[in-house]
């Protein structure tokens, strides 16, 4: 909308320097140049001795050229600098929008290969009880991928104002993100959980038992948000890259 706003606003500009240039030039040469004093090849022009030869004095000179477009040419210079300056804006901004959404999607993608890759532990194991789950868990076991997620791009993207993207975009954002972050959050707790857990326990078969039966829970609950962040990552991702600005 934006955009066919601008669009408009020049088309009208562009179109009344036409119309003034024209009108300018239909002044110039319309309008009547001086008079001069001739007589025919076969008669000669006398005066008495006390009189002089003179021309009328009350007709207007015709304009130089110069005169005529001269305010046309300082308008259509002032009109090309706006023009020029504004287009100089829009193709910053885009600039700053391209290199935003691909540092998003680059960093979108390098999540999606944190819960995807192999290289990071995977905790599996059954639910003890499933009968007072609130949520719908495939197979009825924790599988949640044990490695942080990264959300450096998009925290100092916060920084500054992102409002070239749309708002649905960037609800969708501001959902995953705060999804990741819970998840880290939560993930650093059960880490730090299980240093003390083990340090004021051995480690033994009933030690992991009773280890899984208190921890299971957040399990639970990282096992739930990773299936929507997983999700979101996709969902992101597209709205992202269908507001790439176009050439």
């Amino acid at each position: 909308m934006k955009n066919l706003t601008k669009t408009l606003l020049l088309i009208i500009m562009l179109s009344l320097i036409g119309i003034i240039s024209v009108i300018a030039l239909v002044i110039w040469l319309t309008t009547p140049s001086n008079q001069s004093l001739t007589t025919p090849s076969n008669q000669s022009l006398t005066t008495p001795s006390n009189q002089s030869l003179t021309t009328p004095s009350n007709q207007p000179p015709k304009p130089q050229l110069y005169t005529a477009i001269g305010p046309i040419v300082t308008i259509i210079s002032i009109a090309t600098t706006v023009i020029f300056y504004f287009k100089k804006q829009e193709d910053e901004k885009n600039a700053v929008k391209m290199r935003t959404i691909l540092a998003l999607t680059e960093e979108i993608n390098e999540n999606k290969n944190i819960l995807r890759s192999k290289k990071f532990r995977k905790v599996v194991y059954p639910i003890a009880n499933t009968r007072n789950l609130q949520y719908s868990i495939p197979d009825s076991e924790v599988r949640y991928t044990d490695a942080y997620l990264d959300l450096e791009v998009y925290q100092s993207i916060l920084q500054t104002e992102f409002t070239f993207l749309s708002p649905k975009t960037q609800r969708r954002l501001s959902l995953l993100y705060s999804r990741i972050r819970s998840r880290n959050e939560l993930l650093s707790y059960t880490d730090h959980f299980q240093d003390l857990f083990f340090t004021l326990n051995e480690e033994s078969e009933s030690s992991y038992c009773r280890w899984y039966k208190s921890v299971e829970r957040y399990d639970i609950t990282l096992t739930i948000w990773e299936q929507e962040i997983a999700r979101l990552l996709d969902e992101v991702e597209n709205s992202i890259i269908s507001e790439r600005p176009k050439k």
